[in-house]
C-alpha cells in the first residue's frame, strides 16, 4: 500500500545469499526518510518522518552480533528531522543537515 509508515527490517547474510532475507525485529518507530549507519557493532536508526505531516527526532540501535534482539531506544535528536546525513566515528554518533 503506497504511503504507509513503516518498521519492517530485513538482514541478507552476504555469507549466505541463497538463503535470502531475513526478518529481524522491527524498528520502535514506524518512519520513513530516516538516516541509518553501523558502527560499534550496531546499526543506528536516526530521525525521520513520524506520518504525513510529523517530523521526529528518535533514535535507536540494533546490535549486530544479535540482530534477533530488540532494537534499544538511545537519547532522541534534539532536533527533528528527516533526509538527514548520519555518520559514526570515533565512538561517535553524527547526525548533519536534512530538512524539518
Amino acid at each position: 500500500m503506497p504511503g504507509r509508515w513503516q518498521t519492517p527490517a530485513k538482514c541478507l547474510d552476504l555469507k549466505n545469499v541463497d538463503a535470502g532475507w531475513k526478518e529481524v525485529p522491527d524498528v520502535m518507530t514506524e518512519r520513513s526518510f530516516l538516516g541509518v549507519v553501523i558502527g560499534d557493532g550496531k546499526l543506528f536508526a536516526v530521525g525521520g518522518a513520524d506520518g504525513p505531516d510529523g517530523v521526529g527526532k528518535p533514535a535507536e540501535h540494533l546490535d549486530l552480533k544479535n540482530v534477533d534482539a530488540r532494537w534499544k531506544e538511545i537519547p532522541d535528536t534534539i532536533t527533528e528531522r528527516l533526509a538527514l546525513g548520519v555518520a559514526f566515528g570515533d565512538g561517535k554518533l553524527f547526525a548533519v543537515g536534512g530538512a524539518d
